[in-house]
């Protein structure tokens, strides 16, 4: 089988997991016998809360790991298999499908498909392809619907049983209650009107929850009759699938009703939002003057405490897909849909563009993070632009993020959605044409079709030519160089460098000064001209602030190949070990698997065998997710052949295998480590240092975020302010020098004695 690592990439439970206790054990008993399941149930039912509860208890049954991927943000059935890619860490590529099949062909993985009644077919399609291409992978849908696809296994989720004498519903309305009024229980007096309650809603466990929560404002009693009087209205089988949908219905305008006008004119605006939003987002997009900003704080805060909007993180907010489907429907029916998301694209392309004047600024990799996370806002902004169409926002959404793209791991897509903006421009010559032509030909040339790239990059130096614009013309010469310095046309390469420097020099500005010498620098290493490689690669640090870290990561990666080839061994480390670094914070693989490449040729070069074995493993495990090594290129694939020769003239063939394969299934934060501290052997544990150079309340605030608390838990635990928490928060990330929050999990487990 294949080295991946054993990930478990489950969102985290945001709420108690109540009864279900033979629904558990059924879906794991499906698991264990059918490769493709598929819990199907009503909206509200409980179908992804089900799954996670009995994924947890299984996890371990999948030596590949299991990952999750929500698609309720996700529209276009076309970007389906770029979005699985991604959760799996492989990176983006015009053919995902065939990524996401070797990735998994030989391992024992499970693909959770969460929400897919929306996109039946793709992820038929998907589910289909996985099963029939590999041996071992498995694949769990959940949906209102089957997927009709060949081997799949029907899990039906009923709602939940309730019986006079207790039963999971009246547990759930219990837990639920008691949240909203403190000291809640059920007993004998009321037991009756609760069992009343539950039996109206059908068991529907979101119909529960949302009525549950009334008891804030409204007695038990009362709660029952309303119910009661309302449910008067629906008639036929209580056990019909039609039914249950009109008790949760009914539920949800229930709510609707009992909210305040601000807050169901905020929960209808809402919805324009997908996969999640933040509080500055919501105040931007849904402000008026019927409903200012405080308002907007207010509204958001009553929907909170209904359990319309759920919070899920420090400043991120999300709405479940019927109650947000419920809000698209009021928002249409008041004619304000369209109004609504061109508000949404105008916040979206205002972030993108800021995004795009700050790409290689000192916070880039703070920038990055926050922009990712609003990934499917950012895809739904861009359906908008282009369906409607709206061409001058279009073009601005898509060239702001015109490195957005590289530095998350998905040019492919980026790919996509230029050739959908370039669709919507005349064909006549124009600033916005060798703009998004110039983006297009960049990201081809990373998803390995450098031919098409430079195609478009000639046609995008053309049109900055014909429009007198030197800035438009030198880009499009820049990526003629990078894509003909790629096919190895190097006589084509050098002459478009001669052209990019007269034109470049005098017009970019830092940014894209800083692009070019790196570029050129990659060029001179592949010619043999080291010396001016280096100092290309030195004019490229000189542009940038040293906290940026895409580009300056390439230039260390790029010296750091020149100065082995140079013999200047300790030179290379120290510039290997920093693109390293930079690259695997920005989780990029491939540039991780470059600085792991590097360092593994400069040990072999020193007899360290068995260090450079595990490092080769380790990139292996990393180019695996890219496709091919070393991105193709002639001139480092020798090297690396060079460096196999030396190991297996120097160490036993038993020995380095072993090694590779270590290498190869090490968790990679560690084998980071290890390839930092120049260890010979890989590290089993972060060493203390690492632990010790944290203060004891930056210490306490780490131990609690490995717990999962959001920061705001934090505060209120440690009793100390949220700015604060987030200021530590800040320094563990760099003192531990991990990337992300869930991490430090990782470092403290990992820092403990043996």
């Amino acid at each position: 089988m294949s080295p991946a690592a054993h990930v478990v990439d489950l969102p985290a439970a945001v709420t108690s997991f109540v009864g279900r206790q033979l629904e558990v054990s059924g879906l794991m008993d499906a698991l264990d016998s059918h490769r493709l399941v598929t819990v199907v149930g009503p909206g509200g039912v409980g179908k992804t809360r089900l799954t996670l509860q009995a994924v947890a208890a299984i996890s371990h049954r999948y030596d590949g790991g299991v990952r999750m991927i929500e698609l309720s943000g996700l529209r276009d059935p076309d970007l389906l298999p770029g979005a699985l890619a991604a959760r799996l860490g492989l990176p983006d590529q015009r053919a995902p499908m065939d990524a996401i099949i070797d990735f998994l062909r030989d391992t024992r993985a499970l693909i959770i498909l969460d929400t897919c009644e929306h996109l039946i077919g793709a992820c038929g399609a998907l589910a289909d392809e996985v099963l029939s291409r590999t041996g071992w992978a498995c694949v769990l849908a959940t949906s209102r619907q089957p997927l009709n696809t060949p081997g799949e296994h029907i899990f039906v989720l009923e709602p939940l049983p309730i019986a006079a004498g207790g039963g999971d519903a009246l547990e759930l309305f219990e837990q639920r209650a008691s949240a909203a009024v403190p000291g809640f229980t059920v007993e004998a007096a009321n037991r009756q009107q609760v069992v009343d309650i539950c039996s109206c809603l059908d068991g529907i466990p979101l119909a529960i929850e949302l009525a549950a929560v009334r008891l804030r404002t409204v007695p038990l009693d009362r709660l029952a009759a309303n119910l009661g009087k309302r449910l008067k209205v629906l008639t036929g089988s209580r056990h019909s699938r039609v039914e249950r949908h009109r008790t949760l219905r009914m539920a949800i305008e229930w709510s609707h009703e009992l909210c305040t006008e601000q807050e169901r004119l905020l929960w209808r605006r809402l919805s324009v939002f997908a996969g999640g939003f933040d509080l500055d987002s919501a105040e931007e997009v849904c402000r008026s003057e019927e409903l200012t900003g405080d308002d907007v704080l207010e509204s958001l805060a009553g929907l909170v405490e209904r359990c319309i909007v759920r919070r899920v993180g420090d400043d991120r907010y999300r709405m479940l897909d019927t109650i947000r489907e419920f809000g698209a429907e009021q928002l249409e029916a008041a004619g304000d849909l369209v109004r609504m998301r061109d508000l949404h694209l105008a916040r979206f392309t205002a972030l993108a563009v800021e995004y795009g004047e700050h790409t290689f600024a000192a916070d880039q990799l703070p920038r990055t993070r926050r922009l990712r996370v609003d990934h499917e806002n950012l895809q739904v902004a861009l359906e908008h632009a282009v369906t409607k169409p709206d061409r001058a926002r279009a073009t601005a959404l898509s060239g702001g993020l015109w490195c957005y793209w590289h530095l998350v791991g998905r040019p492919a897509e980026g790919c996509t959605w230029q050739t959908r903006v370039l669709d919507l421009l005349p064909p006549e010559p124009s600033k916005e044409r060798s703009w998004t032509l110039n983006i297009r030909a960049h990201l081809s040339m990373f998803c390995g079709h450098s031919r098409e790239g430079v195609r478009d990059a000639r046609e995008a130096a053309e049109i900055g030519r014909v429009l007198g614009d030197p800035w438009l013309e030198g880009r499009g010469q820049l990526y003629i160089l990078m894509g003909s310095d790629f096919l190895g046309d190097f006589e084509t390469a050098i002459r478009a460098s001669e052209i990019t420097t007269r034109l470049l020099e005098a017009h970019d500005n830092y940014a894209g000064l800083g692009l070019f010498y790196g570029v050129r620098g990659n060029l001179m290493l592949h010619i043999g001209k080291l010396d001016e490689a280096i100092a290309d690669c030195r004019r490229t640090r000189e542009q940038l602030d040293p906290a940026e870290r895409w580009m300056n990561s390439y230039a260390y990666l790029i010296s750091g190949m020149a100065q082995f080839l140079q013999g200047r061994m300790e030179e290379a480390t120290e510039s290997a070990r920093l693109a390293m670094r930079m690259k695997h914070d920005l989780e990029d693989p491939v540039g991780t698997a470059y600085g792991l490449e590097v360092l593994a040729w400069i040990s072999a070069a020193q007899d360290r065998f068995e260090r450079a074995s595990w490092l080769l493993g380790a990139a292996d495990m990393l180019w695996r997710r890219a496709s091919e090594r070393l991105s193709g290129q002639v001139v480092l694939e020798s090297l690396h052949q060079r460096a196999m020769k030396a190991i297996q003239a120097g160490m036993d063939e038993g020995r380095h295998q072993e090694a590779w394969r270590a290498g190869a299934a090490h968790p990679l934060e560690l084998t980071i480590a290890s390839a930092e501290h120049d260890s010979d052997r890989l590290l089993r544990k972060v060493s203390a240092p690492a632990i010790s150079a944290l203060t004891q309340r930056e210490y306490e605030v780490a131990v609690l975020a490995a717990q999962g608390l959001s920061n705001r838990e934090i505060s209120e635990k440690l009793v100390i302010s949220k700015r604060t928490v987030d200021a530590h928060m800040d320094h563990i990330l760099t003192k531990l020098d991990v990337s992300r929050r869930a991490y430090i999990r990782d470092v403290l487990e990992l820092a403990r004695p043996d």
